[in-house]
C-alpha cells in the first residue's frame, strides 16, 4: 500500500478490541425495552452506534428513554476500561509512527475514553489528534467527524487514508472524500478491505 501523509482511525473493534463493553451495554439496555439479547445476534450489531441499535431492535420512540438510561448506566461506568488492544494495533502504530506519518483517532467514542486506554497502553503520545463523540454535533456515517480532523490537522484530501470496520466508517470516508480501508480480520484482503492493520503499512 502506497504511503499516506495522514492517517485516520476508528478505535472501536478497528484498533482496540471493545465487544465486551458493548456487550454490557446491549446486556442492560436491550432488556429494559423488552428485547433479549442474544450473543448470536452481536456480530450484526457491530459497527451500529446505539441509535442505530436501537431502530434496529425496537424503533418504538415511547421507547427511547428506557433505552438511553439503561445504556447509561454502563456507558458511565469503568466498563469501557475492558477494552484491549488487537495484536497488531500497537506494532502497526509505531512503525507508522517511524514514517513521520500524521495519526489520529475519529471516533464516537468519547474523547477522554479513548486517551485513557491509549495511555495505559502507552501509545497516547503517537496521535497528534483525537476526535470522540463530543467533537462534533453529527456522527459517523456523517463525514463531520473525518473533516474536522482534517481542518484540525490542515490536511487535504489526498493526504488522508482512513481505516475502519464498518459500514459507517466506509460511508463517512466517501461523503469526506478520503481513501479508506475496512479492517476485517476474519476475512481477506480486497479492494478497500484488509485483514490487518499491518496491510497499510507502506511496502507490506
Amino acid at each position: 500500500m502506497r504511503q499516506y501523509r495522514a492517517y485516520l482511525f476508528d478505535f472501536d473493534n478497528t484498533l482496540y478490541d471493545t465487544s465486551g463493553s458493548m456487550r454490557a451495554i446491549l446486556r442492560r439496555g436491550l432488556p429494559a425495552i423488552g428485547v433479549d439479547f442474544k450473543d448470536s445476534d452481536f456480530d450484526d450489531l457491530i459497527g451500529m452506534d446505539l441509535e442505530q441499535i436501537f431502530k434496529a431492535k425496537c424503533g418504538d420512540p415511547s421507547k427511547a428513554k428506557a433505552f438511553s438510561q439503561a445504556c447509561l448506566t454502563v456507558l458511565e461506568s469503568s466498563a469501557y476500561m475492558s477494552g484491549a488492544l488487537f495484536e497488531d494495533t500497537a506494532e502497526a502504530l509505531r512503525e507508522l509512527e517511524a514514517t513521520s506519518a500524521v495519526m489520529a483517532v475519529v471516533s464516537g467514542k468519547q474523547v477522554y475514553k479513548i486517551e485513557n486506554l491509549l495511555e495505559r497502553d502507552g501509545l497516547l503520545d503517537i496521535f497528534d489528534a483525537i476526535i470522540g463523540h463530543e467533537s462534533t454535533a453529527r456522527h459517523k456515517p456523517h463525514p463531520d467527524p473525518i473533516l474536522r480532523c482534517m481542518h484540525v490537522l490542515r490536511l487535504s484530501k489526498s493526504d488522508v487514508l482512513y481505516v475502519g470496520d464498518s459500514p459507517n466508517d466506509m460511508g463517512a470516508a466517501e461523503a469526506a472524500g478520503v481513501d479508506y480501508v475496512i479492517v476485517d480480520r476474519h476475512g481477506g484482503n480486497g479492494d478497500h478491505k484488509v485483514d490487518s492493520l499491518r496491510r497499510i503499512i507502506p511496502g507490506r
